[in-house]
């Protein structure tokens, strides 16, 4: 995520949500599959929680996905892949 919080986008006709503006890594195609063993999100019923469309994801399998992904921190920065706090709860209310 860049920025450091949401911001209201007047996308027309009335319609007017929170938008986080995202930079993008390099990164290659990995499907779900053949990481599904290895996640905690995907052990049991995983199916209902991807339905709800957002659901948080821990820092370890952020990490396996990132890894099998070959992903590279290109920003400069000395930090790692991380995951970031959800948009809505950045969200004023």
């Amino acid at each position: 995520m860049v920025g450091d919080a949401p911001y209201l986008f007047d996308m027309g006709g009335g319609f007017v949500p929170y938008r986080r503006d995202v930079a993008y890594f390099d990164a290659q195609l990995v499907t779900l599959a053949s990481l599904r063993a290895s996640l905690e999100f995907t052990q049991g019923s995983w199916g209902m929680l991807a339905r709800r469309g957002h659901f948080p994801i821990g820092l370890d399998d952020v990490r396996r996905i990132a890894s099998a992904m070959r992903v590279k921190d290109t920003t400069g920065s000395s930090r790692s892949v991380r995951p970031l706090r959800s948009c809505t709860a950045d969200a004023p209310g």
